[in-house]
């Protein structure tokens, strides 16, 4: 079981993840949630690259090159996130993720750095 916890006084906004589901509940009922300075889900485009060709795509994915450096760029954004505003969950796409020759890199930094 997983279960992960996120506070923020000023968005008045506190938030318990376990196992994929997540229950929101504002600090003082009597006052709305806000905008959340970092959010609890990200949508993270690895790559383009897709040989699919779906007509019903939505990520206008090409049988283009991979892009570079997608394991430090991840770093580098995510390093830039306080450790207590990590995200609960990232869904990662743009095209064909798994194809990516960096993937399962990616995955272990996720995993093993951030515990996303």
């Amino acid at each position: 079981m997983s279960i992960k916890k996120r506070k923020e006084e000023d968005a008045n906004y506190r938030a318990i993840w376990c196992n994929g589901k997540t229950i929101r509940f504002a600090i003082d009922p009597s006052k709305p949630i806000t905008e959340l300075k970092y959010p609890e889900f990200y949508d993270v485009k690895v790559t383009g690259n897709c040989e699919g060709e779906c007509p019903w795509c939505y990520m206008d994915s090409k049988k283009e090159n991979h892009y570079e450096n997608i394991v430090d760029k991840f770093k580098t954004f995510f390093n830039n996130v306080p450790k207590e505003q990590l995200p609960f969950q990232i869904a990662f796409g743009g095209g064909e993720p798994t194809s990516h020759p960096d993937f399962i890199e990616l995955m272990k930094v996720c995993k093993e750095e951030f515990d996303i």
